[in-house]
């Protein structure tokens, strides 16, 4: 090979369904290699490291769906008649990684967002990707976030939030959600997708957030579906939740110290 990547999926990790598994790859420059190693698909901050290895993995090899998905569930909404002034709002990408949902949501015609991550080597392989749908990208530990970040995102005054495949696996705490959807106001929209054995295996964290914020009235779900988020390395399907929402009452923001 002369450039780009192979990759082994090794057998054995079991949680293949829960969208975890161990793989080894090699990227080739002028037929050597130049990169190896061997990672679990959730180590993204080592993904990163890597230009386009993200990329190679989950939407060339794994055929993940999401972030188109996730757009579209969301754009469903936008296009309600009561919704539809927030397509010309400022949208919030929390979790946005190399910036794929943000290129999805400019697909769409959203014109001013706000990328959001906790780690700096996501918005690095953003940059070297010579990404451009973001207006600013801000990294920052959302259970606990820097006084300037929070000015900063109230100043740009988003409208919209949507995380895409950054929930769950212990990458995200609640609290950091929960702090992210109190920069919404009422009538506000939200996204964001869980993996369905987390939800329908009653691991609590997430259950509980959701049937929270339900049961307190402050959101109102405008859909939930089921959906194929991308395929095992054995060609399984790996399924997971979709939700959108809206903002009915004011949520708090709750720092972690």
């Amino acid at each position: 090979m002369q450039n780009g990547f192979s990759i082994e999926f090794l057998e054995g990790d079991g949680r293949s369904q829960q969208g975890v598994e161990t793989f080894h790859f090699q990227r080739f420059k002028g037929g050597k290699i130049v990169n190896e190693a061997t990672l679990k698909t959730h180590q993204y901050g080592e993904i990163y490291k890597v230009p386009g290895l993200y990329e190679f993995i989950f939407y060339e090899t794994l055929q993940c769906r999401s972030h188109t998905f996730m757009v579209g569930m969301l754009e469903k909404a936008l296009r309600q008649e009561e919704n539809n002034g927030l397509l010309k709002s400022t949208f919030l990408d929390f979790g946005a990684g190399t910036g794929l949902v943000g290129e999805e949501l400019r697909k769409i015609g959203v014109e001013r967002i706000i990328g959001l991550d906790i780690l700096p080597r996501a918005m690095e392989a953003y940059q070297t990707a010579g990404g451009t749908s973001y207006e600013i990208y801000l990294i920052d530990n959302m259970s606990n976030p820097k006084k300037q970040t929070v000015q900063t995102i109230m100043e740009y005054g988003p409208h919209v939030a949507i995380t895409v495949s950054a929930l769950g696996f212990n990458d995200v705490p609640p609290v950091a959600f929960n702090n992210v959807l109190s920069f919404l106001a009422p009538n506000d929209l939200f996204a964001f997708n869980l993996c369905s054995k987390i939800l329908e295996n009653g691991q609590a964290e997430y259950n509980e957030v959701i049937s929270a914020l339900e049961g307190c009235r402050k959101v109102e779900f405008l859909d939930k579906q089921k959906y194929v988020h991308r395929y095992s390395p054995g060609g399984k399907e790996i399924l997971y939740h979709g939700f959108v929402g809206k903002i009915i009452e004011p949520i708090s923001f709750n720092r972690v110290e």
